[in-house]
């Protein structure tokens, strides 16, 4: 018994030699195993050949690409087709710009005694200096600084509603000790005067007004600021026709609460280390992108005009100097043209978008300048030109590089395709030779719980488990095995009940062999070159099924695969938007990969069962 089962065995093993032999000389099958081996290659390679930091921020970390990849770009081979360049991405490290910090003194009112006195001025400034070499601009011009850091005391606050308040209470008779000890605790017991109490109620009324996360227009017209003490005090472009785009000047200076967004009075970001809290200010870590285009120049600010607040854009400021012309909304506007553009009249009076850019060297200055500063330090740590093309595949409309992303979701095709397709065809296997071998009733029972599965409506079904079950990429694989087993099972049942039948197995059965060794010696070793067939031919349904449900949005929200690319172009109206290089790859690539478990499974079907030959 153990010599024919060694004997069946060295057959297969003759066999499968002979079958890689007709193998090599299948065209298609020769063409599927190259592929095969080239996607394989791209996956053990990925750590080499690919970022892996822009994957590992792809779904859960989107803001790691908001100012640095421009947003919505084609690839940058376009160019050779459409007849318009595009200009190019550029990154300067921090120690290649120019970076200065200058302190000096400046004098300025008490808010309590009204007197002049001399405190500390601070001021910062920073110089990039990058090319656009194509027609089309630049999509954004991004500094990121890894340290801003200030701490600065309020000055020239608007404290006449807080005396007119404690006078109005000196006035019913209370002394000024009673009135501090009812509005201002902290100041009662001693010598006090109105302004001190004044003062004391207004940084109160500030600290809770800063909590709402208001903007300085908010608090201009609640009567707290009359004048910021820290401001950027200039932003100015130097083109390359001798143009200078003045969009903030020491004239007009615009808060750092308003351009930065960050907190008026006391800031302190570092990179990599837990960043310390001023008094009213908030501590954070990492980076922080000032964005030009979509950032600075799109910001409103608050101007008083005959007394009340007027609110317009940053970028209005250069433009009224040049054309008298107030920009009160960023709809008004192609700011992108207003800097790169050619022709500045047709962008400012004819509004005009997407004009062709002014070829050559651009300057980008920021100045940050304030008084009463008692510490302050700032720094970039690079700036990037984004430029209006891409890679080899451009990008989507976040940024993110629509090639990292078809070549990592390589792993996850062939992951759900051949871990679907070997567990299916496996179970199918064992299923169907069980119901066969041992036929009767276990054979009746098994052959309808078969149909039954192989009759239900596999995509309502995935589409109804999906909302149901918790999705993920490992569930998603259980289900779709769930429904892709019949169809083997019928096959590998069918070749069972004649196996069973023949000759060798009637002696294996009248030697005393047990049904196991049976079924593990003579059964399971004809029907591997189908399974080997299947396998290969059920990859691509497993594939198509997962790129389906997560079309849907019923896929893995935090895996990387084809099909979640084509979701995100779908939400984002890409096909409409003309943006192909965001739909047209994952689809290419799940077809080539189709393709290629075809070719590979046609190439086995045609060797293995002879009818197919010619």
């Amino acid at each position: 018994m153990a010599l024919a089962g060694a004997r069946t065995w060295r057959e297969l093993a003759r066999s499968v030699r002979r079958f890689f032999s007709e193998y090599k000389r299948s065209k298609i099958g020769m063409t599927g195993l190259i592929l095969l081996l080239l996607f394989v290659a791209a996956v053990v390679a990925y750590p080499v050949i690919g970022e892996p930091e822009i994957v590992n921020n792809w779904l859960r970390n989107p803001q790691y690409f908001d100012g640095v990849y421009p947003k919505r770009v084609p690839p940058c081979w376009v160019s050779k087709f459409t007849g318009k360049s595009y200009s190019t991405r550029q990154v300067v490290n921090g120690d290649e710009l120019i970076q200065a910090e200058e302190w000096g003194s400046a004098k300025v009112l008490d808010p309590v005694t009204g007197e002049a006195r001399e405190v500390p001025k601070y001021t910062y400034r920073v110089e990039f200096e990058f090319i656009v070499d194509g027609d089309v601009p630049p999509r954004e011009v991004t500094l990121e600084f890894d340290r801003i850091a200030y701490n600065v005391t309020l000055y020239a606050p608007n404290l006449d509603p807080y005396r007119s308040l404690v006078r109005s209470f000196l006035s019913t008779g209370y002394d000024l000790n009673t009135v501090a000890l009812m509005l201002c605790p902290e100041k009662a017991g001693g010598q006090v005067t109105v302004d001190e109490i004044a003062y004391c109620l207004y940084l109160k009324d500030l600290e809770e007004k800063l909590r709402e996360n208001l903007t300085l227009s908010d608090l201009v017209k609640a009567g707290l600021m009359k004048r910021m003490p820290l401001n950027v005090t200039k932003l100015y472009v130097y083109r390359p026709d001798g143009l200078v785009l003045k969009f903030i000047t020491p004239q007009r200076p615009v808060s750092i609460l308003e351009a930065f967004g960050t907190n008026p009075f006391s800031y302190n970001l570092t990179r990599g280390g837990t960043a310390g809290q001023g008094a009213g200010g908030a501590g954070t870590t990492g980076v922080k992108r000032v964005k030009l285009v979509e950032g600075l120049l799109s910001r409103k600010i608050t101007v008083t005009v005959n007394g009340e607040p007027v609110s317009k854009l940053i970028a209005s400021g250069a433009v009224e100097e040049l054309f008298n012309v107030t920009i009160t909304d960023a709809s008004q506007i192609d700011l992108r043209s207003l800097v790169f553009g050619e022709n500045l009249t047709a962008v400012v009076l004819e509004k005009k978008a997407n004009v062709p850019a002014l070829k050559g060297k651009y300057r980008l200055v920021l100045e940050i300048s304030g008084a009463n500063v008692t510490e302050a330090s700032f720094h970039v740590s690079r700036a990037i030109s984004t430029g209006a093309c891409y890679g080899l595949l451009g990008t989507d409309n976040m940024g993110r590089d629509i090639w990292q992303g078809v070549l990592y979701g390589v792993r996850w095709a062939l992951i759900i395709g051949l871990l679907t397709s070997v567990i299916s065809v496996f179970l199918g296997a064992v299923y169907g030779v069980i119901s066969g071998y041992y036929g009767g009733l276990v054979d009746e029972v098994m052959l309808r719980i078969a149909q039954i599965i192989y009759s239900l409506p596999v995509l309502p079904l995935l589409i109804l488990l999906s909302y149901v079950i918790k999705p993920s990429i490992w569930t998603l694989i259980l289900i779709l095995v769930l429904f892709s087993w019949p169809g083997v099972a019928f096959v590998t049942r069918s070749m069972a009940l004649q196996i069973k039948e023949s000759v060798y197995v009637e002696a294996a059965r009248a030697l005393g062999a047990s049904d196991r060794r049976i079924i593990m010696l003579y059964v399971f070793p004809q029907i591997l070159p189908y399974l080997f067939a299947s396998i290969a031919l059920s990859v691509p349904g497993a594939i198509l099924a997962e790129a389906g449900l997560s079309f849907l949005g019923l896929g893995d929200p935090y895996t990387l695969t084809w099909g979640k690319i084509l979701y995100d172009a779908q939400n984002a109206s890409a096909v409409l938007n003309g943006m192909w290089w965001w739909v047209v790859p994952p689809g290419l690539a799940i077809a080539l990969v189709g393709m290629t478990f075809v070719f590979i499974g046609n190439a086995i079907d045609a060797i293995l069962n002879p009818k197919l030959k010619r």
